[in-house]
């Protein structure tokens, strides 16, 4: 694991030190994904292969698995959302 520190310039922008550019590979036109966690910003290399909607997706996948829904959970709670709104629509 590299560990190293950067500074925000006045625009916003960072700098990715060039140790951690070529231990990630990352080279100009890659595309970066990030998210924040509380005080952690974290910063992940979405590749050619990867959808970047997949990759956010990700982690609410893994939830879904540990909380046990299922798709028919889902389609459960699609319909009911549907008949409230339609509700909410006729009065």
């Amino acid at each position: 694991m590299v560990t190293t520190v950067t500074k925000v310039s006045a625009k916003g922008q960072i700098v990715i030190p060039k140790d951690l550019r070529e231990k990630m590979k990352l080279k100009e036109g890659d595309t970066l994904l990030l998210y924040s966690t509380d005080s952690m910003l974290v910063i992940r290399k979405v590749t050619k292969q990867e959808a970047v909607l997949s990759v956010i997706a990700e982690p609410v996948r893994k939830k879904i698995k540990q909380l046990g829904i299922t798709r028919k959970d889902l389609a459960k709670a699609i319909e009911r959302a549907r008949h409230s709104e339609e509700a909410k629509g006729s009065n």
